[in-house]
């Protein structure tokens, strides 16, 4: 799927005009400090930060941008700073949609008529085991229902509980075509740092690859996969029907943050350039199925650990949460993502004056 060329002009003119005024505001603006000090990188920056606002999302650019040294790096990270890194969530987000995990990764959980939808499998079988499946079951879901498995991405930290879910439950495992062979770099990867590394997923009658545009239905709920690499080789992303005290949504999940430490294609990643364009055109998909909610596979970026708790808090008043603080709102929506659309123009300037130099 190409973007057309009246896309990429109107792209273009929109940039050069909001930073007409960004390089302006760039003299006062609270955002970071780009690494380069050049003037035009700098105002791609305030205006990542002026798009998102103050939103949680404006809390997860300085990781993003710093993750390609477009600003300076985050130390300690945000969560390190709140000593939350490891604190264990467990939270119905929607009627039918559930985080659990840590603060820093974890799974999504859709409840649907006929079985349940894993999104992602934490960092090892062991953590499947202890900690997954008891905290569905707190939360009154039956892991006897997994019927699927979507792996977002080809990261030990999402594919670990992976074979632990596929044995115990004959769980269907679905990932991306390319991200099924990065799991054997990635726990070498895994091995070299001496951490924890399980038996892998295996392909086949209980394994197989997610197409771009393939739709997965179980019972009442349809969930439409596209292929967006950039943070892997074979990134999945998903448009999710929920509701919330029965009021439709449409979530819009990105299965793969991180911004590539290169611009091109690489035997780990596809680089910030198709990562932009993936993200440009999962944008586009998103608005266009009315997309007006976001979840992360890493709570940092969509403010899982921050709702955890205001749910947390309201709960405890015996009162119901009124509105799910997923739900953004379509035109935040589209500030969200331009937000980190703009931070990838940022990267690739930045990558590019570099490779001038």
């Amino acid at each position: 799927m190409k973007i057309l060329n009246r896309e990429k002009f109107a792209h273009k003119m929109l940039i050069k005009l909001l930073l007409a005024s960004c390089l302006v505001f760039s003299s006062v603006s609270n955002a970071q400090q780009a690494t380069s000090g050049d003037p035009t990188i700098q105002g791609l920056v305030d205006l990542a930060f002026l798009l998102a606002e103050d939103k949680p999302y404006a809390g997860a650019l300085p990781m993003f941008l710093g993750s390609g040294n477009v600003i300076a790096p985050q130390d300690p990270s945000p969560l390190r700073a709140l000593g939350a890194i490891d604190e264990v969530i467990a939270v119905k987000a929607f009627d039918d949609l559930y985080y659990i995990g840590f603060a820093s990764v974890g799974t999504w959980v859709l409840q649907t008529s006929d079985g349940i939808i894993l999104f992602d499998a934490l960092n090892t079988n062991d953590e499947a085991k202890d900690i997954l499946v008891p905290k569905m079951e707190e939360l009154g879901l039956d892991p006897n229902e997994i019927k699927y498995l979507v792996i977002m991405h080809g990261h030990g930290d999402h594919y670990g509980g992976a074979r632990y879910i596929q044995d115990t439950y004959d769980a269907h495992v679905f990932m991306g075509d390319a991200d099924w062979g990065l799991m054997d770099l990635s726990n070498e990867r895994r091995r070299a740092q001496r951490r924890e590394v399980g038996e892998l997923p295996v392909r086949g009658d209980r394994g197989s690859a997610m197409a771009d545009g393939q739709v997965l239905t179980l019972g009442d709920k349809s969930v439409t996969f596209y292929e967006t690499p950039g943070h892997t080789l074979a990134t999945l992303s998903a448009l999710i029907p929920t509701t919330h005290n029965g009021k439709a949504h449409m979530v819009s999940f990105w299965g793969g943050n991180g911004m590539p430490n290169n611009l091109g294609v690489s035997d780990r990643n596809s680089g910030i350039l198709n990562y932009r364009y993936q993200l440009l055109r999962f944008t586009k998909l998103s608005v266009e199925a009315g997309a007006d909610a976001i979840i992360s596979n890493h709570p940092v970026v969509d403010g899982t650990y921050q709702f955890s708790k205001y749910i947390e808090a309201v709960e405890a008043l015996g009162q119901p949460v009124p509105e799910s603080p997923w739900v953004v709102g379509r035109d935040m929506f589209v500030r969200i993502m331009a937000a980190q659309i703009v931070g990838l123009d940022a990267a690739e300037a930045h990558f590019k004056l570099l490779q001038s130099e």
